[in-house]
């Protein structure tokens, strides 16, 4: 006996309840989209279900039932559900029938389905549940002709199917896709994903057969929580320019907002681009796994931190936020130590004497500073006394790290290297302070006489001048002659100084106005010290042609 199906036609301005025709239909020969109008139209698909629609009608006629509500169905009869045409509303843009969700409505016939599409929105990674109800089946023997499709339609209107039972076995297409078999018993077919990800929204169909026809629609929303990142502190060099930057990544829908604020106290206001403050925030970009990421970065002059230290903070909005969320970073003004040094008592070492070394670091800043002493040999050097840190007035910090050496014959040569880690250092992060031992003393290194200006002129002063440096210990003799004769006058010697590497050096000057006889005179500075096997001295010759102009007065 064939299947009944009750069709309808009518005219425009006429109401749907119009009286139909009877005709002859097979449900599984009907597509889709034509199977959907049916479960919608409430119309008898089986012989069982005409028969119970007739009584249904005649129980109302009677007034034992309540009487049948009529439906508009003109608009579902355009209905293009994978187009996502579903009555000329946004399907995700979620702004469903005018409703934010809706459930499912219970079954009451032999075949049915949901008058709305229900929403759930959930984070990534999480477990979900999308409901789909039928009839309870009478007989265990029924599983066998149970026959259930779960299938989705993306963002990109592409349908798949995910998950299938039919013939009393399972096909998974969606791995971590579960419809419980013993829930199936009770007129559950709902299916469980787990570890859903952002590829995994869109909307969500069951469809049963009994052989009666159910259908179900969810609409899934899987939302992704941004991860913020942010280091804890950053430190700008005095006088510099920091740049810092907040990377936000892992989050969906795409819309977010990142702004930024500066903490100087109590007092918090949003960062502004002026001359001491930057901020530049890029465009989103998608990954692989369909999220978004964005980085944000705020550029900062030092002198916009006050006392010392600030904290900046990069806030953010998303969807999956209930609240604004903040990640900071505390900002500090490092300052370079002005002074590395390390000093001997005594000043040339002696064999069986106790050598003190002292390595000085001054005027740096944050505090935090490590020094470590090494010899050439590359034996670590164990005992060692640190001074400090300690401040001064002006809020920077100075250290000293002292070791104590009895002098043997082998440690002649030897060299002691201070390495000292700080943050305000560029790269590698340490500079080192090197002292090398000589019981002999080191010679000086005697640089060329110069001359300034270098084209001196007829009767005006000019300055011959000398660099000695490197030597220890810091006694030194320097003497200038002119043509062979000693310049008891117009010479200056500054007094040693003391370098980084532990020796001395100095700058010897000679005033002199040239006359008209000076051409070609020859000076010479002769420096005498206790390490050199022999005196050293340099020549400077005024040239013919500088006594020309001389002449000239050019």
């Amino acid at each position: 006996m064939g299947n009944i199906l009750w069709s309808k036609s009518s005219a425009p301005g006429k109401d749907d309840t119009t009286r139909g025709v009877k005709r002859k239909t097979c449900p599984d020969s009907l597509t889709p989209i034509k199977r959907k109008r049916l479960s919608e139209s409430n119309h008898p698909t089986t012989s069982e279900e005409c028969f119970s629609a007739r009584g249904k009608r005649k129980a109302t006629e009677d007034g034992k039932g309540e009487p049948t509500k009529k439906k508009e169905k003109k608009g579902r009869l355009d209905l293009n559900l994978f187009g996502f045409n579903l009555f000329g509303l946004n399907l995700f843009g979620l702004n469903l029938f005018g409703k934010e969700s809706a459930s499912s409505s219970k079954h009451s016939g032999k075949g049915s389905s949901a008058d709305a599409t229900r929403r759930i929105s959930v984070l990534a990674s999480a477990k979900v549940t999308l409901s789909c109800l039928f009839d309870k089946l009478s007989k265990l023997a029924e599983l066998s002709a149970l026959t259930i499709e779960w299938n989705v339609v993306d963002k990109r209107a592409e349908k798949s199917v995910v998950y299938t039972f039919e013939d009393g076995r399972a096909h998974v297409n969606r791995d971590g896709s579960v419809v419980d078999r013993m829930q199936l018993l009770e007129g559950d077919a709902s299916l469980q994903l787990h570890n859903v990800t952002v590829g995994d929204g869109g909307l969500y169909t069951c469809r049963i057969i009994t052989p009666v026809v159910y259908t179900e629609t969810t609409l899934l929303e899987v939302l992704a929580r941004p991860s913020v990142s942010l280091p804890e502190t950053a430190a700008v060099t005095e006088g510099e320019e920091k740049m810092i930057q907040c990377d936000i990544t892992g989050f969906y829908p795409e819309k977010l907002s990142v702004t930024w604020h500066i903490q100087n106290g109590s007092h918090t206001v949003q960062a502004r681009a002026n001359l001491l403050s930057r901020v530049c925030t890029e465009m989103s970009t998608r990954n692989p796994d369909g999220t978004f990421s964005i980085r944000s970065g705020i550029t900062l002059h030092s002198s916009t931190v006050k006392d010392g230290e600030m904290r900046i903070i990069c806030q953010v909005e998303h969807q999956t936020f209930s609240q604004p969320y903040n990640r900071s970073v505390t900002l500090t003004v490092q300052v370079e130590p002005s002074f590395l040094q390390i000093n001997s008592i005594p000043q040339i070492p002696r064999v069986e004497w106790l050598l003190v070394l002292c390595c000085r670091v001054e005027n740096f800043y944050p505090r935090d500073i490590d020094l470590e002493w090494s010899r050439s040999d590359g034996e670590q050097v164990r005992t060692v006394t640190h001074f400090g840190p300690f401040s001064d007035h002006s809020r920077l910090y100075s250290v000293w790290s002292e070791i104590h050496l009895r002098m043997a014959r082998e440690d002649e040569r030897a060299v002691y290297t201070c390495r000292i880690y700080h943050s305000s250092f560029p790269a590698p992060g340490y500079k080192d302070v090197l002292y090398h031992i000589n019981t002999q003393g080191t010679p000086p290194d005697v640089m060329f006489i110069d001359c300034e200006p270098q084209r001196p002129l007829l009767d005006e002063e000019c300055t011959l001048h000398l660099c000695i440096r490197d030597f220890c210990p810091e006694d030194v003799s320097v003497t200038w002659t002119k043509d062979g004769e000693m310049v008891p006058t117009s010479v200056f010697n500054t007094p040693p100084s003391l370098n980084i590497n532990g020796l001395y050096s100095m700058f010897t000057f000679l005033k002199h106005t040239p006359k008209e006889d000076d051409w070609g005179s020859e000076f010479r500075c002769r420096v005498v010290h206790s390490a050199q096997m022999e005196p050293e001295e340099r020549l400077f010759t005024l040239p013919a042609a500088h006594s020309r102009r001389l002449r000239d007065g050019c």
